[in-house]
């Protein structure tokens, strides 16, 4: 019959050996299931800049500070948060906070950049806290961690914006 063809499948030594014995590992099934979003299929109402998943953002304030922050979701999700928390009372974020202690300050998001971009939340967070102690006292933001001296020196050895001692 035509349906009861037989398929061969040729599979790598090692998972051979681990379908034979019947051992399942979870990070075998991670590696195997894994999938990457490295694109946006959301329909935003409110499309602030061009969607990017995995990233770290800079928003400019109109009274010539930044909000740093970074994000493993789309870009304009985030942005739509930020906007909906800042007209909240209390405020209840760095931004809100912010907001609401400075008079006239207003966030431009449509001014959005993109500082980094990874799939890796760790990376993600040490750009952010890279970033955000490489813009000083005009940054808002607090870092979800603090870098060590060495850390800080290789970053900006690879960033190409300080010298190694000698």
């Amino acid at each position: 019959m035509w349906f009861l063809k037989k398929a061969y499948v040729i599979l790598p030594c090692r998972l051979r050996l681990i379908l034979k014995k019947g051992i399942c590992y979870s990070s075998l099934s991670s590696k195997v299931n894994k999938t990457k979003v490295s694109a946006c299929h959301i329909v935003h109402e409110t499309k602030f800049r061009q969607c990017k998943v995995g990233a770290v953002y800079s928003i400019p304030l109109s009274c010539g500070k930044k909000y740093i922050g970074q994000t493993s979701r789309c870009v304009n999700t985030r942005l739509k948060e930020h906007n909906r928390l800042s007209d909240m009372k209390p405020a209840s974020s760095t931004l809100a906070t912010h907001l609401a202690n400075c008079p006239g300050c207003i966030p431009k998001f449509k001014e959005t950049t993109i500082l980094f971009s990874s799939s890796s939340k760790g990376k993600l967070l040490i750009q952010e806290a890279w970033e955000i102690r490489r813009a000083g006292i005009s940054c808002i933001s607090e870092a979800s961690f603090h870098l060590s001296e060495k850390v800080e020196r290789y970053l900006g050895e690879r960033n190409g914006t300080t010298r190694r001692r000698r």
